[in-house]
């Protein structure tokens, strides 16, 4: 006789089973239940883990903050050790959570030792249809830098009293800071992009939502596309050109004799491009940065100003206070600045460079190890810039963007290039590229990689090519290197070259340019920043 099969179960349930006849036999069948304490640690770290891959994905789907996992931790010892390292490893904090932070951290060493990444994600006032063409008064201005304010002093006066010892571990196991200030009103009215992303973090980005259309007539979205939003409509968005700033008159500010608290901890600061909002280099970033002495690695993605010429020189001038400020930073090896825009709200052609923004960089940069820069300065002004005893001893990435990589001042640029590798014995990477409304262009050095020759590429929508001279200049001062130098000119096909995203992705350094979260958002918006080309 042919045994039953038999589906078992782990509760009281009626079990099939099946005959050799064919014929369905229904019985009771009781399971007995195995505590979790007799599970072996194997058994009960999968399921641990199991639970808490299940509820990121809820909670990341519905933009809520990680800690919310923090009702796992009640089941049982086991649990609340498991769940508590889970849920303080990175944390998104609105100005609301800052009290209950300080009380969940104060005298706890172990959940601070947790605490990798914090993202400070600040919420400014809602509007509604009758501001939302407006730009924002005097009076919206302020309360938001007394919002912006408070959530900054306040996170930084709880910090200021954490201790870790950074002697001994790598720079890049401090604890990473990252600021977000938006209204959640910014995502319904003329901006509804903001929607596809406003919920991502830099560990976890969501894709799907992307795809999404928006038809909304009286907010310029008429069959999933976008008219161009108005002047004021913008400045609503991105706030003014000076940027958010700190408010000193607040009480905050006022106990603590109007100096932000040095905090010890803090090796990394991240702006991601998530959201439209400028900030204050004077008034804001300066003391924020001046403030963190341990700080290590700076990564600020902003978005142009949509006002043209009057509101570039304004950030402009804000921009060279910050590379000016960098010299005085000698923990700080990494820098990168990304200067987003899309061709709707900014316009098509190319933005007007300060010089002095190139000298500026080229002083202060000097105890680098990477440097990357995107649109917000010529490379051309910092070759320039480059003169006496400057040397970059330590510096390994360099890439910079600018306009010069033309069909007529390609070569030129190229040559130019050369003449600093003397200067910076580290190198390894050098890229220099360049996306606009009539042309496409990369040029790259490496070293090492993908072979120990060391290589020179040009890539170019007009089929440009490394002239005789621009070649010499570059075995000149790579002769010392093993192997003799490579050189290829690539053609671009200017049909699948018509937005940064689509250069970037052809960059050796592609994942440095900007936060791995941020390359995902350009990729999946690549057709909003798309150039029209004939």
């Amino acid at each position: 006789m042919i045994p039953r099969r038999r589906v078992v179960c782990a509760t009281r349930r009626p079990v099939v089973e099946l005959p050799k006849n064919g014929i369905w036999d229904y019985q009771e069948q009781e399971r007995t239940v195995v505590p979790w304490t007799r599970l072996p640690p194997e058994i009960r770290l999968m399921v641990l883990e199991q639970v808490r891959e299940s509820a990121k994905g809820q909670l990341a789907s519905r933009g809520k903050r990680t800690y919310e996992m923090s009702i796992y931790a009640t089941v049982c010892r086991e649990w609340q050790s498991f769940f508590e390292k889970e849920n303080f490893k990175r944390l998104i904090l609105h100005q609301s959570d800052i009290f209950l932070f300080g009380a969940f951290t104060h005298g706890q060493q172990q959940r601070r030792a947790w605490i990798e990444w914090i993202w400070l994600r600040i919420e400014l006032p809602q509007y509604d249809c009758k501001k939302c063409q407006k730009a924002e008064t005097l009076d919206e201005i302020r309360n938001n830098n007394i919002v912006f304010t408070k959530a900054v002093w306040g996170l930084f006066n709880i910090l200021s009293t954490w201790e870790r010892d950074l002697s001994s571990v790598h720079p890049y196991k401090g604890l990473r800071l990252e600021l977000g200030v938006y209204s959640p009103s910014d995502a319904t009215h003329f901006c509804k992009e903001l929607q596809c992303r406003v919920n991502d973090t830099s560990w976890s980005n969501i894709i799907g939502i992307q795809n999404r259309g928006f038809h909304d007539k009286a907010h310029g979205w008429r069959e999933e596309r976008q008219l161009r939003p108005t002047g004021d409509a913008l400045r609503r968005v991105f706030g003014p050109s000076c940027g958010l700033a700190f408010d000193l008159r607040i009480s905050t500010a006022r106990q603590l004799e109007k100096v932000l608290p040095k905090v010890n901890i803090i090796t990394v600061l991240v702006i991601r491009r998530q959201f439209y909002r400028h900030y204050s280099i004077s008034k804001a970033l300066q003391p924020i940065i001046q403030s963190l002495p341990q700080l290590f690695d700076i990564r600020y993605e902003h978005w142009r100003d949509p006002e043209g010429e009057d509101g570039l020189a304004v950030r402009d001038a804000e921009h060279h206070i910050l590379l000016s400020m960098l010299r005085a930073q000698t923990n700080l090896r990494r820098f990168r600045i990304f200067e987003d825009f899309r061709p709707l709200y900014h316009g098509k052609e190319d933005r007007k460079f300060c010089p002095s923004l190139g000298q500026a960089l080229a002083e202060s940069s000097q105890h680098l190890d990477e440097l990357l820069v995107t649109f917000s300065i010529d490379a051309k002004d910092f070759f320039s810039q480059v003169s006496g005893e400057m040397m970059w001893h330590n510096l390994r990435l360099l890439s910079l963007t600018t306009p010069a990589l033309s069909p007529l001042r390609h070569d030129q640029l190229i040559q130019e290039a050369a003449k600093i590798i003397p200067r910076m014995p580290q190198l390894k990477i050098m890229e220099l590229w360049h996306i606009g409304h009539y042309f496409a262009c990369v040029f790259e050095y490496s070293l090492g990689y993908p072979s120990l020759r060391p290589s020179i590429r040009l890539l170019s929508t007009w089929d440009g090519k490394l002239s005789a001279e621009a070649i010499s200049c570059w075995k000149e001062v790579t002769n010392e290197h093993r192997g003799e130098l490579r050189s290829e000119s690539v053609w671009l096909d200017p049909k699948k070259a018509r937005s940064h995203f689509a250069i970037m992705r052809l960059l050796l350094v592609r994942r440095r340019v900007v936060h791995s979260t941020s390359y995902e958002q350009l990729r999946s918006s690549r057709h909003e920043n798309r150039f029209c080309r004939a």
